[in-house]
């Protein structure tokens, strides 16, 4: 059974569970003990990366850019723990965006909260979804949802 990690926040969003005085110091933490990951794996394990791409401009329809993440200084994959959750996260420009274990959230009777880019969001922004499997993104073979610009 392979393992899923869903979206849970990025590092300027407010926690929405309790935890301790300095939650800098989750974000410090989970960069001093991380490891960079290839996007391939970091795709594989989490749900909704290549809606977040694309969300945030990183990607296009017509600009794939897989290949350049390799060799970007400003994009990052990587692979840790947030506050006890093992967690996939992306760091872009000293930005962590993070993905955690969904069954470490079920263990905290934590409920993951809606993505930014879920499909309303994703269309009052004016994309449009794609059928990848007729309309194909070269970049995100094996994609179930992808989005692109009307």
């Amino acid at each position: 059974m392979q393992k899923r990690y869903v979206y849970l926040l990025a590092c300027p969003d407010m926690p929405w569970w309790p935890i301790d005085t300095h939650p800098g110091n989750l974000i410090n933490e989970l960069q001093e003990n991380s490891v960079f990951v290839k996007y391939s794996t970091m795709r594989r394990h989490c749900e909704g990366l290549v809606d977040w791409l694309l969300w945030k401009g990183v990607v296009t329809s017509t600009h794939g850019m897989v290949q350049a993440f390799e060799q970007a200084s400003w994009i990052a994959f990587k692979k840790g723990v947030y506050d006890g959750m093992p967690c996939y996260f992306v760091d872009w420009s000293g930005i962590e965006f993070i993905w955690v274990l969904d069954s470490a959230l079920e263990d905290r009777d934590i409920e993951a909260p809606t993505p930014p880019w879920d499909v309303e969001a994703l269309q009052s922004m004016g994309l449009e979804l794609v059928d990848p499997h007729t309309q194909h993104l070269p970049d995100f073979p094996g994609s179930s949802r992808v989005f692109r610009r009307r």
